[in-house]
């Protein structure tokens, strides 16, 4: 298992497009991959579940994957969330 404590950094926080690059990326790894938000874990693949947290920006999240990709998955994620998911702001 990987696990980091990350900032959601851009703009609008985990907004629908934020949270549809961060559903479609964590889609394409066989992982288990969540997020944590004020106590609440959701799956990362499942959109609905992403939108409600209600992330906004400046959040602090917890990012954990788990599974025989998790390396590759914890990486792509990292990077999404990092570059603000591709944000120009």
């Amino acid at each position: 298992m990987r696990e980091k404590t990350l900032y959601i950094q851009n703009k609008l926080g985990l907004h629908i497009r934020a949270a549809t690059k961060l559903v479609k990326v964590a889609s394409c790894y066989i992982s288990e991959i969540s997020l944590t938000y004020k106590q609440q874990t959701v799956q990362a693949k499942n959109i609905m579940e992403v939108i409600t947290l209600g992330v906004s920006s400046g959040s602090e999240v917890i990012l954990r994957v788990t599974g025989e990709d998790e390396h590759d998955a914890f990486a792509a994620m990292l990077d999404l969330i990092d570059n603000k998911f591709g944000e120009i702001e």
